[in-house]
């Protein structure tokens, strides 16, 4: 059974979020954990009053929450979501999205987080899910699928992987990957961006690697040459594909994260308009 964290915040983007994955996992055996995480402010010197006052305050916040999870599975099981294959736990916590999304990964062993996003907004340095970025910082070892509100096709016929080949791949991370194309026996669309047209050793060695790990399930390759930044070769040449998920792994020292302004995966994750999945090398 595959363990599925989404945090909602109750917004149409969350709940956007959800129906995708309860669409693309209609087939699949899954617990799907509804995470809504809240902080009640207090004043910094408190006496026994305030204490008492903002006991109060977090019980009368929490129910109020607790009823907002359990409307959101009614929804859910009252309508054509409504799946056998599929249970739910509703998770109202009282701390941080950051420091709630770690904890709850370890204690519930979660498989896959997926949060809604904003969508694209056009503004350059204005992140569009600044909670989703943050989270993605923070997950090393599971994979983030990211939901633009523009989305509303729940189809998975075509998954682009964009590789540079530098670095090698993970049984965890393949597996991944894998387990997404096998969802619909969707096609793994490989896109290389290369600083040149030979490859080193160590990239044919990867590609090999990739290669032998992917023959069960359909896959074609192409390349692009690079002569300006990975985000912006990414962001150009998907524009003309047609896919469903766009898929990178998040390699902490490689491309991805050397910075100009933001790193590549923070640049995607503010106007790709296509789910995006990052998964964790």
């Amino acid at each position: 059974m595959k363990n599925i964290l989404i945090p909602t915040d109750f917004s149409n983007n969350s709940y956007n979020a959800m129906f995708y994955a309860l669409n693309i996992f209609k087939d699949e055996t899954c617990k799907f954990y509804i995470l809504h995480s809240f902080e009640v402010k207090t004043n910094l010197f408190t006496s026994r009053l305030d204490t008492e006052k903002g006991k109060i305050q977090y019980e009368e916040q929490l129910a109020k929450v607790e009823n907002q999870l359990i409307e959101v599975i009614l929804n859910i099981t009252s309508s054509s979501f409504r799946n056998e294959k599929h249970s739910y736990e509703t998770l109202a916590i009282t701390k941080p999205i950051e420091e709630t999304i770690p904890k709850t990964i370890k204690n519930k062993n979660i498989d896959l987080v997926v949060m809604g996003t904003k969508g694209a907004t056009g503004a350059k340095e204005i992140l569009f899910g600044s909670n989703a970025i943050k989270i993605a910082k923070l997950l090393h070892n599971t994979p983030l699928l990211l939901i633009p509100k523009e989305t509303h096709n729940a189809t998975l016929d075509n998954i682009v992987f964009a590789t540079a080949f530098k670095n090698g791949y993970t049984n965890e991370s393949l597996t991944t990957l894998k387990s997404f194309c096998n969802l619909s026996n969707a096609t793994l669309k490989i896109v290389s961006i290369l600083d040149t047209k030979e490859l080193s050793e160590n990239q044919e060695k990867n590609k090999e690697v990739l290669e032998e790990n992917i023959t069960e399930i359909p896959y074609d390759y192409s390349v692009v040459y690079k002569n300006k930044s990975v985000d912006k070769h990414i962001k150009e040449y998907v524009k003309n594909l047609d896919f469903d998920i766009l898929s990178m792994i998040k390699y902490s020292h490689d491309d991805f994260y050397k910075f100009t302004h933001e790193a590549t995966i923070d640049k995607l994750g503010y106007h790709i308009e296509k789910p995006f999945l990052i998964i964790p090398a």
